[in-house]
């Protein structure tokens, strides 16, 4: 099964969403890479505290000891320009980021790792929203009402909503979104 959903997130929205994780399960590491000579990873106690854009969400309860190169992760890349006092306010959008798992019934563990999923979109759901409308960048005319697996977090509207000219933007097409 794959499953994955496009997110904007301010930094604080990943750390609100980090905490939002550790409230529900115990033993969660967040994985800033690897030790390229050791293959041991980077672990971290939240996301806001990872440097790197893409970050691998493990499970320690499910996988106490893991190997470089296993797929029992759920994987999670930061949206872009997410810090409203840098770049962001330059370049008036947040670049989409997203939260996907690919998961085979047979792998092992499967339905543990269904079952942790499950609690990565119920906390992903709990500081975001759904409330999103495709608009045009010129105009701001509604284009269209935003996919079902797209959501903002609740810092990002706020930041999005100060300003006329603050949009959220797909990473990888021309189409830009605002909350409604």
């Amino acid at each position: 099964m794959k499953k994955r959903i496009d997110f904007f997130l301010t930094k604080i929205d990943e750390e609100l969403f980090s905490k939002e994780i550790n409230k529900t399960t115990s033993n969660i590491a967040f994985i800033d890479g690897f030790d390229k000579t050791t293959k041991t990873p980077f672990e971290k106690s939240s996301i806001e505290h990872c440097d790197s854009d893409f970050i691998r969400i493990w499970n320690k309860n499910l996988f106490p000891n893991i190997e470089y190169g296993e797929t029992t992760f759920a994987y999670f890349q930061k949206s872009s320009n997410r810090d409203p006092t840098s770049k962001l306010e330059k370049d008036n959008f947040i670049a989409s980021g997203f939260l996907s798992v690919d998961i085979s019934k047979d792998q092992n563990k499967a339905k543990e790792m269904f079952e942790f999923i499950k609690i990565l979109w119920n906390s992903l759901n709990k500081i975001t929203s759904k409330n999103l409308i495709v608009v045009d960048l010129d105009s701001a005319d509604i284009l269209n009402k935003a996919p079902k697996n797209v959501v903002a977090g609740k810092n990002a509207i706020e930041w999005c909503r100060s300003n006329e000219n603050h949009f959220f933007k797909f990473r990888s097409v021309q189409v830009y979104l605002k909350p409604f």
